[in-house]
This record gives structure tokens, C-alpha cells and sequence, in this order.
């Protein structure tokens, strides 16, 4: 039963640490900010990404919205399909 269950932590944890390098490449956030990311700021459908300096790490401290790198398809898919997941 524990190597079960430790086959399925390893594969959410290998599922969000996919997830996070993809949203890295598709957003250009710096380690820091996508660290602190929450959901709430994801616009999915719009595909773009509010940061709040007031509750994440951004540069220079500034709050800002952020598209995603169009050129960046096959990432964005991966992300997306993720978040999905998350929202159930």
C-alpha cells in the first residue's frame, strides 16, 4: 500500500514541478515571483498573469499584468492542463 501511494505523491509532484518550469518558460517569471504565485493570479482564458507586488515577488516592486509568450504552444498546453486539474 505505501508504494502505492508513494508512486502517486511522486507522480503530483512531478506533474506540479512540470507545471512550473512550463509556466516559467511561457511567462519570463523569475524564480521568486513564481514561487509566491497564487491561482488568483492566473487569468486562464485571457492567458495572462496579474502580479501583485502587495503579495508576491516582483521586481523593483511594482504590480504589473503579463501575457504569455505566444511562441511558447506546447507549454502553455502543459500548464493549462494542469491548472485544469487544480480546478477540478
Amino acid at each position: 500500500m505505501d508504494s502505492v501511494f508513494d508512486h502517486l505523491l511522486k507522480t503530483l509532484l512531478q506533474r506540479r514541478d512540470r507545471a512550473m518550469v512550463a509556466f516559467e518558460f511561457v511567462s519570463g517569471f523569475r524564480a521568486g515571483a513564481l514561487c509566491t504565485l497564487r491561482f488568483r493570479h492566473l487569468d486562464l482564458e485571457k492567458r495572462t498573469v496579474k502580479q501583485y507586488a502587495a503579495d508576491m515577488r516582483v521586481k523593483n516592486g511594482k504590480s504589473c499584468r503579463a501575457k504569455w509568450f505566444p511562441r511558447a504552444a506546447e507549454f502553455q498546453k502543459l500548464f493549462l492542463r494542469r491548472g485544469e486539474a487544480l480546478q477540478g
